[in-house]
């Protein structure tokens, strides 16, 4: 298991690191997966605080990589998906349930 490059880390921190998989190996924990974890849930935590509409332009923007970033972002505005944006865009993804999808896709 990688403990990070010579020149960011430390012969301290790199030691310190060791010491705490050593620890959790004692414990019958596999480092790696558990940091795989750790990052895991960072990142649905950081999900989960944008809001709906944040995350419907990221996906949206990711999903046309081919073409160029003005085009991507323009061409949402005659996409379908506007009507959840209207209205969940303001939500938080992570306050958003069932109820709230269930209204807008009842009129559809």
């Amino acid at each position: 298991m990688g403990l990070g490059s010579l020149r960011k880390v430390s012969l301290a921190d790199a030691r310190r690191k060791a010491a705490e998989c050593h620890k959790l190996l004692d414990d019958h924990i596999d480092p790696i997966e558990h940091r795989t974890q750790a990052r895991a849930a960072a990142a649905l935590a950081n999900a989960k605080s944008i809001t709906f509409k944040e995350a419907s332009t990221r996906l949206h923007c990711d999903a046309q990589q081919g073409l160029e970033e003005r085009e991507a972002c323009s061409a949402m505005g005659n996409d379908d998906s506007n009507l959840c944006r209207a209205d969940l865009g303001q939500l938080l993804v992570r306050d958003i349930d069932v109820g709230h999808v269930h209204q807008v896709l009842e009129p559809i």
